[in-house]
């Protein structure tokens, strides 16, 4: 497997362990704009990793859907804040947060090891900058609530 393929196929699993996390993110927040905000990223996250699927496809490897180790402590993360605060929104937002900057990791992984000449730098780019603009929507109203 090529550098390349690696890091697409890291950033895919990161992708489903973001999905997921929103999916179980929006069980224990009550506040309906940010299950609302939260379950449009969800689909964004569906349709992010629907186009890296293809592109690994197209690379000829196999895609595994199966969610990674990391996504599952991320869901006992949540769980466990939960338990501590009472099902409080701020507490689940600042770990939606802490994941998606992980998520963001990979795509800077991603974008380097496809360099500008890959087919899929340019997709990538604009998902990495999609990604910021949800970070940054997310982080103030982190902030505000707290």
């Amino acid at each position: 497997m090529t550098q390349r393929s690696e890091a697409l196929h890291t950033l895919l699993t990161r992708l489903l362990d973001s999905r997921a996390g929103y999916e179980e993110a929006i069980e224990y927040v009550d506040t309906p704009s940010l299950k609302s905000t939260m379950s449009d990223l969800m689909e964004r996250r569906s349709r992010n990793a629907a186009e890296v699927r293809g592109y690994l496809e197209q690379l000829g490897e196999t895609v595994d859907d199966d969610r990674s180790l990391l996504a599952r402590a991320h869901r006992l993360f949540i769980g466990f804040k939960d338990a501590v605060t009472g099902k409080d929104d701020d507490a689940v937002l600042a770990e939606v947060v802490r994941g998606e900057k992980t998520l963001r990791d990979a795509y800077d992984e991603a974008i380097t090891a496809a360099g500008g000449n890959d087919p899929e730098f340019d997709f990538l780019v604009a998902q990495h900058d999609s990604l910021n603009q949800a970070i940054h929507e997310l982080e103030p109203r982190h902030r505000d609530a707290a």
